[in-house]
């Protein structure tokens, strides 16, 4: 074999290799899990639960007010899933809790509710 084609034989198995090692490190981004969020308190996390809250009630046409997070876990993909857990009132003033996906772009503000329902206690 000639030094050009082992020099090129290794360079296509060097690319090679790393396409299959960002696919798999791509997938496994993707399939994250959910991770805890110590503290929901700062503004930013706060803002997502509001705008949950917000977004469903214009979807829904209801009027329930945002009181508290509960808990808070998030995943990373291609951008941020926040799955909160919201304590609010219902229109009969009643304590409820509700669970929210809302989905934040990477690198950006944008939100978008992905799911809100009501936790059936």
């Amino acid at each position: 074999m000639s030094l050009k084609f082992k020099l090129l034989l290794l360079i296509t198995i060097s690319i090679s290799a790393l396409f299959s090692y960002a696919e798999t490190t791509h997938r496994k981004i993707l399939l994250a899990e959910y991770v805890p969020i110590r503290d929901t308190s700062p503004p930013e996390i706060q803002a997502i639960a509001k705008f949950a809250v917000c977004e469903h009630n214009n979807e829904a046409k209801k009027s329930i007010t945002y009181l508290k997070i509960v808990k808070g876990e998030k995943q990373v993909v291609a951008g941020i899933n926040y799955r909160l857990i919201i304590e609010a009132k219902d229109g009969n003033q009643m304590l409820q809790h509700y669970e929210a996906i809302v989905y934040v772009k990477a690198g950006t503000d944008s939100k978008k509710l992905v799911s809100f329902g009501l936790i059936e206690e």
